[in-house]
Order: C-alpha cells, then structure tokens, then sequence
C-alpha cells in the first residue's frame, strides 16, 4: 500500500511509518518540521528508541521510506493516511485537537475520493465524527486506529501489537485496514473492530487503568513507608493474586511521559462535558502529582535544611530506553531542589539534551554517575536504567560528602551491604 503519515516526524508517526515501510509499504513520512525532516533523509532519528534508527535506515535503502516537508507529495501520492500528531492538554486539562483537526483539513483539501484517513493520535470519543462533518460533501472515509505504542518498546509493539483497535463507519475502511494489517495479524494478535468513538474510549480506557493502578500501588506504598512494612514483600503476596497481576505494580516516584499525565484528564474533562464527574480518575491524576514529591520529600525529611547540599540526580527520562522527560519525576524534584538552594549534578545516558533545553544553566550535567556523585550528600535514583544497576558502592563511598542513597525505583535490593558500608538508605516503602 502507499501511506502517508502525518506527524511523520514525531514518536508515534515515525515509529508506525518506519514499521509498515518495513513491511513492503511505500510511506510518505510528512511533517512541517523541516529540521526532522533533514535528519531523517540521513538516516538519523531525532528521538531515542530502540531498532527505530535501524529499520528507518532500511527502508531508506529500499526507497520504500520517503521523508518529505510537502504535504500535497505525502497525499496524492497515496491511498491511506494516519494523523499521528500531538494533542497537547489544555489550560484545563482538555485535549487540544488544533494540529488534529488542521491535518485532517489538510487531508480533505487534497486528498481523492475513497481516500481512508485514519486518527491514530490519542483523541477524545467524538472527534472522527466531528471530522466527518468537516468533509463537506467529499468521500473521504474516516476511521479511527489508536496506538498502543510503548516508549522504550515502541518498534516491538508496532511490530507485535497485543491488539489491534479499528474505529470504522464503512466496510471499505475496514477492509483497507485489514489489509494492512495481514502482515501484522500473521502473528495472530487479535483485531477489534467497532464505531470510532468506542475505538476512541478504548485508548483513553487502557491508559486510565493502567494509571489508576500505578497511583494505587504507590499509595500502598506510601502506607508501608508509615506502618515500616516491606512494599515489595507485601505486592509480592498481593501480586499472586491472578486477578491483580504484577504489572504497573512497582511503587516509585509517580508516571511520567507523554500519554498517562495528558490523558487522565483529558479524559476527566470531557467525561465532565457530558455532565458525569469522575471523580476516581481525578484522584488517581492528583495521587500521581503528589507521588512526585515524595523522593524531596524524604531528602528534607532527612536534611531538613537543603540549601547548600549537592544532590546526584540519576535518571531524567521518564523510563529507561527513551529520552523522553515530558512529565518525568525527574522535573518536580529538581525544581524544588533548584527552589530550595541546593546544588543539583544530573546524569543520564539518553536524556541529557532534553534536560539542557529545559533547566539550561541552573544544573550542572555530568557526563558520568561517577561525575555527578562527587562530593554529593544524596544521590536519588529517578529512572532504573541497566547502566545504574549495579554501582561501585566503594568507590562512591570515597567520592561522596555524605552518603545517602535515595532509592525512587526500589532496584538496589542488598540493603544490608548498603548499610554496612556506612550508606543511608531510602526506597518507596522500604523504611
């Protein structure tokens, strides 16, 4: 098939370009920014994820992936497009459809009849039906297909969904769809087919769920920290639980990134535009904001005064195999430190660019975790990458002012070696 991708540049665009060109398919990658656009024609990827620089490199070699700034080459050159841009939160939490609805004006304006555009943006339930009123008249078939794309793990999952979501109001979009899709579904993943708006609330429902089970877990482990119980001896037992399971079940410093903390309230929002107030889905947003807290929390708790102390930073991505520090722990702790007077070193493998964007000079950036603990009286762990799994204790105990360790992934778990090592220790329910 010959595919458009609009937002081609972005995340979710390119990884879901990348994937089908990889699969036989001509993709048009578009996107207006110019700067992505050129890296790509290198062969460069302007994020960070796994296998993504490699198959975008092949399927430049095979011709079947052309990155372009020009939108009317990516449309009529093709029979299928997927709107992959950004719908940012509003001022009240409300997801923005600005850069949606102007690419799908886009589409409209160029595109042929019996031309299939596809949502794959994250939406709220409505939002096909309110693009099919912009057609005026023309046969475009609109569909919905949200992704379910995992940062760290994103080329795997296009490559093997778990499920495949098609929103469709006609039987030629979804057979275009299934066609698409063979290549995918030989792995016999299962493929739902449904209206557009329930494919939307689809989305907006796999994320609530799995929010709402994190923030559970961390309150759980909040309460463990105050009754000096063992969170992960406590989850384990509650885990074996076959109808609980362990996944999303870790406690740590709350969820970050660019899907969980926007779509939790988008969705309270338009549930609240419909007259229902959900107010378990507004608490598990709060119960996560507050999470991000409690790493500072437990560093003034233990040095009551912060001004003056340096601090190791280990972790700025929101999740290890990404750069991506949208709604990462990471920014509610060092600005407070930042507010409090203390000195911050920040380590990270991927991340580091991102983070110069967004605190310039007011950190300093290590290009070690070494680095970043010299002279240190806490290093806090933010993001549980492979490289911060196992540290030279010895050598940090030599290098450091004072020496607490301040555990936000609960990945060190040889607590009485820490201790004999003359280290204070603090995880997430570990007290």
């Amino acid at each position: 098939m010959k595919i458009a991708i609009l937002g081609g540049g972005g995340y979710v665009g390119l990884v879901t370009g990348a994937t089908f060109s990889e699969l036989g398919n001509v993709v048009y990658l578009f996107d207006v920014d110019q700067r992505k656009i050129s890296l790509l024609k290198t062969g460069k990827v302007p994020i960070h994820e796994p296998g993504l620089e490699e198959i975008v490199r092949y399927g430049l070699e095979q011709k079947k992936l052309i990155p372009t700034s020009d939108a009317e080459e990516a449309i009529r050159n093709t029979e299928i497009g997927f709107i992959t841009v950004g719908t940012p939160p509003g001022v009240d939490g409300a997801a923005d459809l600005q850069y949606v609805l102007s690419a799908a004006d886009t589409v409209i304006r160029m595109a042929q009849d019996n031309y299939v555009l596809v949502i794959k943006s994250t939406v709220p339930p409505g939002t096909a039906d309110l693009i099919q009123k912009r057609l005026n008249g023309k046969k475009i078939h609109i569909a919905s297909n949200p992704e379910f794309l995992k940062e760290g793990k994103a080329v795997e999952d296009a490559k093997t969904p778990e499920r495949i979501v098609i929103g469709v109001t006609s039987k030629y979009a979804e057979q275009v769809l299934n066609n698409l899709y063979k290549a995918v579904t030989a792995h016999n993943r299962p493929i739902f087919v449904m209206t557009p708006t329930e494919a939307e609330l689809t989305k907006y429902a796999s994320n609530s769920l799995l929010a709402t089970k994190i923030s559970s877990f961390n309150e759980l482990a909040n309460i463990c920290d105050v009754a000096s119980a063992n969170f992960s001896k406590v989850r384990d037992a509650v885990c074996a639980d076959s109808r609980i399971g362990k996944a999303f079940s870790h406690a740590g410093p709350g969820y970050g990134g660019s899907c969980f903390p926007k779509d939790i309230p988008a969705l309270v929002q338009y549930a609240r535009s419909k007259g229902y107030d959900p107010k378990l889905l507004q608490e598990t947003h709060e119960t996560n904001e507050r999470q991000k807290q409690v790493i500072f929390n437990k560093l003034k708790s233990h040095f009551g005064m912060l001004k003056g102390k340096r601090i190791a930073v280990w972790g700025i991505a929101f999740k290890p195999d990404t750069d991506d520090i949208r709604e990462a722990p990471s920014i509610p702790l060092i600005n407070s430190l930042i507010d409090e007077g203390a000195q911050v070193a920040a380590y990270d493998p991927f991340a580091m660019q991102n983070a110069k964007k967004l605190f310039g000079g007011k950190i300093e950036y290590a290009s070690t975790p070494e680095d970043a603990a010299k002279g240190a009286d806490a290093i806090c762990l933010l993001t549980e990458w492979k490289q911060l799994r196992s540290p030279d204790w010895n050598f940090l105990k030599g290098i450091m002012r004072s020496h607490v360790i301040i555990d936000g992934r609960n990945i060190y778990d040889d607590l009485e070696l820490l201790r004999s090592k003359g280290f204070t220790y603090f995880g997430i329910g570990r007290r």
